[in-house]
C-alpha cells in the first residue's frame, strides 16, 4: 500500500513508463530441488505448497522494503531502489537475506504440519546500474529491470549449488554488509555468458560459526592463489570437517579439492589468477 500511495502521487516519476537506469539491488529466490519434491504429490497439494512457501517469502522481502517483481514457477525475483527511491538498497538487500532465509526456515512445521514436504531455497544477491521501468508489450507490460546485473543476480543463485552454499551476493554488494551480518569471499567466478570475473561471497549471521568459517576460507584462497597446493589441500580437510549450517563444507572443499589436484601436475602461466570459469549457469560439479 506505500508503495501504491507514492505511484499514485506521480506515476510518471516513479514508474518511469520510457525506462530509466539507476542503480538496483536484485535478489532472486528459489526453491531448492522442486522438481524432485513436486513430483510425487498431487497438482492440488502442490500449490498448497507454493502459495505457504512462496506467502512467506514475499512476506519477508516486503518487509525488508523489496520491490517483488514477479513469481516465476517456484522462484521469486525482487529488487531494491525501484520505483521508490532508497539509498541503503544494498544493505537492506544483505539483511534480506538472512531474513527470507528464516522465514522459509520457519514455514517450514507449518508445512510439514499439512503433510506437505519441508523446503529449502537458494538466494542469489547483486547491485549494479540496470534499466528498469514499464516493459512487454501493448496489452501487458510489466514494471521490471533488465541489465548485465541482473543476470548476475540470477547466475549467483544457480552457482549455490556448485559451492554448497544458501546464498552469494556479488562484490557491491559485500561493501554493503551490516552490523550483525559477515560476507565471506568464496570465490572469483566469470559466470556463463560474460567475459569478466567476479567475487562471489556467501552471508552468515556474525558469530564463532562464521568466523571460523571466514579463517579457514581464507587460509585456503590465499594457499590456492600461491599455488601452494599441499597447504591448500590441508584447508580443504579443515574445510570439510567444519559444521556450518548454511554452508555444505564437504561440498565446497571437494569443489577446490577437484580443481587442487587438476592444476597442481600443470605448468600454470604467470599470470594465473586462479579465476574459475563457469561453463553452465549451476558451475560444473566437481568429481567427489
Amino acid at each position: 500500500r506505500q508503495i501504491v500511495d507514492e505511484l499514485a502521487r506521480d506515476p510518471d516519476e516513479k514508474l518511469t513508463p520510457t525506462g530509466a537506469s539507476r542503480e538496483l539491488s536484485v535478489m532472486f529466490v528459489d526453491m531448492r530441488g522442486f522438481s524432485t519434491l513436486s513430483e510425487p504429490m498431487t497438482p492440488e497439494a502442490v500449490v498448497r505448497m507454493l502459495n505457504i512457501y512462496l506467502g512467506a517469502v514475499a512476506d519477508a522481502l516486503s518487509g525488508a522494503g523489496a520491490t517483488i517483481d514477479k513469481f516465476m514457477g517456484d522462484s521469486v525475483m525482487a529488487f531494491w531502489n525501484a520505483p521508490l527511491t532508497d539509498e541503503d538498497h544494498a544493505e537492506r538487500a544483505v539483511r534480506a537475506v538472512l531474513t527470507v532465509e528464516q522465514a522459509i526456515a520457519a514455514v517450514g512445521e507449518r508445512l510439514v504440519a499439512q503433510g506437505l514436504p519441508r523446503v529449502e531455497a537458494r538466494i542469489g544477491v547483486n547491485t549494479g546500474p540496470a534499466y528498469v521501468g514499464l516493459m512487454g508489450s501493448e496489452e501487458r507490460l510489466n514494471y521490471s529491470c533488465v541489465g548485465d546485473s541482473v543476470t548476475l543476480a540470477a547466475r549467483f543463485e544457480g552457482l549455490t549449488r556448485y559451492y554448497g552454499t544458501t546464498n552469494l551476493i556479488g562484490e557491491t554488494t559485500a561493501r554493503w554488509v551490516p552490523d550483525g551480518h559477515v560476507a565471506i569471499d568464496i570465490d572469483r567466478v566469470v559466470v556463463k555468458g560474460r567475459t569478466a570475473a567476479a567475487t562471489v561471497s556467501t552471508v552468515l549471521p556474525a558469530g564463532d560459526e562464521a568466523e571460523s568459517f571466514k579463517a579457514v576460507m581464507t587460509a585456503l584462497r590465499g594457499a590456492y592463489l600461491k599455488q601452494d597446493w599441499d597447504d591448500a589441500r590441508s584447508h580443504c580437510a579443515a574445510l570439510s570437517a567444519l559444521s556450518v549450517k548454511t554452508v555444505e563444507t564437504a561440498r565446497l572443499a571437494a569443489v577446490y579439492h577437484f580443481r587442487i589436484e587438476d592444476l597442481a601436475g600443470k605448468r600454470l602461466p604467470e599470470d594465473w589468477d586462479g579465476n574459475y570459469e563457469a561453463l553452465t549457469k549451476e558451475g560444473d560439479p566437481p568429481l567427489i
